[in-house]
């Protein structure tokens, strides 16, 4: 009887992981940046943010091979939807995909919180080592900062960055009817509030993010607006971050930027073309029934009504109709 020794694979620390990370999106010349907020409060920022500046980081760094992508979890789901079990996973493990580039906005509400932390510690993935023993029933935005304040940064001088918004236009600008979108859901969310506006300052302090603030006014049709101080500072401290974590490449030579140009063209062809499903499922059947019928008696397969699926069909019946009428 022969026995092997199999070798143990030695674990990946937190910090090798959010390295090789980092490494991954150097390779594929990828700038992901992550935006954390509550939610009902604070949809006029990220509108703004979305549309206006970040178009301009992106466009001034794809000219130079970076593909920038923002992460906003927010958009286009329910605050429900923040509550179901998963939801705390998906949002720290984007996160660390988005790992040193993060943009935090706090403001008087506190948002949706979470009682659950298991599926962040069942597979013990170290990443999550810090979360055992963080406080229960903290919200989602809470817990979106704790986790990049959790690790060192694997760049020097690239932290998160956090803005905390003067409220104080509320009560001045804002509607009545309106008001309950910008202010603390409860009291107990108010000393909640005031706990992380205080745990701010000590990450600050330890140097684990940046802490800001911001002015803005009220907008009738965005919700918020007067946002061109918060515009100037985040498309500033987001430049120089992409420079920082992608300065051994941004130097590179004309042929070489080309090139990478070359590819993230046809990278974005890629993911706006859409395959004609029905077309190439009909053709699959088509060769799978011949060589059937070839596998029995070699004969040719029978043909098929029609090519199309039945709504391409239609579509084509149509045009016929159209060219007779002609």
């Amino acid at each position: 009887i022969f026995y092997t020794t199999v070798p143990q694979v030695k674990a990946l620390t937190a910090t090798e992981l959010i390295k090789n990370q980092l490494e991954t999106n150097r390779n594929n010349r990828e700038a992901r940046v992550f935006i954390s907020s509550t939610f009902v409060d604070m949809t006029g920022e990220r509108g703004y943010l979305t549309k206006r500046v970040f178009p301009i980081i992106q466009e001034k760094f794809k000219k130079r091979g970076v593909n920038v992508t923002v992460v906003d979890l927010r958009w286009g789901i329910t605050e429900q939807s923040l509550q179901h079990k998963a939801a705390i996973r998906i949002c720290l493990d984007e996160v660390d995909r988005a790992r040193p580039l993060f943009i935090g906005l706090v403001g008087e509400r506190y948002g949706t919180t979470v009682g659950d932390y298991s599926p962040c510690t069942i597979d013990s993935d170290p990443r999550f080592d810090w979360i055992k023993s963080y406080p229960a029933n903290r919200s989602l935005t809470e817990l979106e900062i704790a986790h990049i304040a959790s690790h060192p940064s694997p760049v020097a001088k690239v932290n998160a960055h956090i803005f905390v918004r003067d409220s104080s236009f509320v009560a001045k600008e804002v509607p009545l009817t309106a008001q309950k979108n910008f202010n603390a859901e409860s009291e107990q969310a108010k000393v909640e509030v005031s706990k992380l506006l205080k745990q701010l300052k000590s990450w600050k302090q330890n140097g684990s993010i940046t802490l800001d603030d911001y002015q803005c006014g009220w907008d009738k049709v965005n919700l918020v607006g007067r946002l061109e101080g918060l515009e100037e500072k985040i498309i500033r401290y987001i430049s120089n971050d992409i420079e920082l974590i992608y300065s051994p490449t941004l130097s590179q030579n004309e042929t070489a930027r080309h090139a990478i140009a070359q590819k993230m063209y046809l990278e974005s062809l890629n993911m706006r073309f859409a395959g004609r499903t029905d077309l190439v499922n009909e053709i699959y059947n088509l060769v799978l029934g011949y060589q059937s019928e070839r596998g029995s008696k070699d004969k040719k397969p029978s043909k098929p009504a029609s090519r199309f699926s039945s709504k391409s069909s239609e579509s084509e019946k149509e045009k016929q109709d159209e060219d007779s009428r002609e």
